[in-house]
């Protein structure tokens, strides 16, 4: 009687042990095709800008807005977007200057804020090149730059940049929080599948 309960013990450990593993194992597989889109650098603090690019401008202003607040940049830089057809119409505001309006209500200083309100960009490549080279500009003495987007982005950001930084400043990508299980959200899952096609593009264009 005490080996047979012994044995449906283990045999209960060993089920559940099993299906942990196997769980652990079909989200590492799942999370394959979001893995391969992030880097992340880890930078250290006290980076001399923090390059805020544009598009989702919430969630990418608000950890660039923390980032800053936190110690991590000394100024946060941004070039505005091309209008779209609701800034057109005046239906919203530009993404440069509802960043700018964000970064203010977080307390963000004018001050430590540059922002390229003239521009009207087109691509990351034309946006991490026109504040690549205005920060080379205005500051020679930089040297380290944390570049913020969002997670699924921040690989071709920083492949972009590598591409076109020629200004000897060092870039170290600190993108927004990935999700757990990206394919269980229409909008992360979208977002996955939009990457790997501008992906394509981009691989095929630079």
């Amino acid at each position: 009687m005490f080996k047979s309960g012994l044995k449906k013990r283990q045999m209960i450990v060993i089920a559940v042990v099993s299906i942990i593993l196997v769980s652990v194992f079909h989200r590492g597989i799942m999370n394959l095709p979001m893995t391969v889109l992030v880097r992340d650098d880890t930078p250290l603090k006290g980076a001399d800008y923090i390059i805020l690019l544009m598009g989702a401008y919430g969630e990418r202003t608000g950890h660039g807005g923390q980032l800053y607040q936190d110690g991590w940049g000394k100024k946060i830089i941004f070039a505005e977007a091309q209008d779209s057809d609701a800034t057109r119409s005046g239906l919203a505001m530009r993404d440069g200057r509802a960043t700018e309006t964000l970064l203010k209500r977080m307390g963000v200083p004018t001050k430590d804020m540059v922002f390229l309100s003239e521009t009207s960009n087109t691509s990351t490549f034309e946006e991490v090149r026109a504040l690549l080279e205005y920060i080379k500009q205005i500051d020679p003495a930089a040297s380290r730059i944390i570049l913020v987007t969002s997670w699924y982005h921040s690989r071709r950001a920083a492949w972009i940049t590598d591409k076109v930084n020629q200004t000897g400043m060092i870039v170290e990508s600190a993108p927004t929080k990935k999700p757990q299980a990206w394919w269980t959200h229409e909008r992360d899952f979208l977002a996955v599948f939009n990457e790997y096609l501008k992906w394509a593009y981009y691989l095929l264009v630079y």
